[in-house]
């Protein structure tokens, strides 16, 4: 709730429906900033009732899921391979890897002006 305080909830009576944990209003938002990492990961996970615990995302993963969503940086696919998934985890007979500009090539691909190379 980035537009509304907790004062404010409180005197448009949406407050009831509209709790602290599960809801962060304009006040506390703005506290945030100076969170810590590990504050702020609490902090949100207060926010759920439920919580479902995931392994951490591969290297290979986080590519796969950038490519995705930003298919202009995608270079190539390739053959994933055991690392390309959490220890343990399956990984399906076929399965790819996307390989998206790293993060220097990416800015500097941006930052090309049209024109002759």
């Amino acid at each position: 709730m980035s537009n509304i305080n907790e004062p404010q909830a409180h005197e448009e009576s949406i407050y009831n429906f509209l709790q602290q944990p599960q809801v962060a209003y304009r006040d506390e938002l703005l506290k945030w900033e100076s969170y810590s990492p590990e504050m702020l990961v609490q902090r949100l996970r207060d926010m759920f009732k439920v919580y479902f615990d995931f392994p951490t995302l591969t290297v290979d993963q986080v590519n796969t899921i950038k490519g995705c969503l930003h298919p202009e940086t995608v270079i190539k696919q390739k053959p994933a391979g055991p690392k390309s998934v959490p220890t343990g985890a399956n990984l399906p007979e076929g399965s790819t890897v996307i390989v998206p500009l790293d993060l220097d090539q990416e800015r500097l691909a941006h930052n090309m002006k049209d024109g002759h190379r």
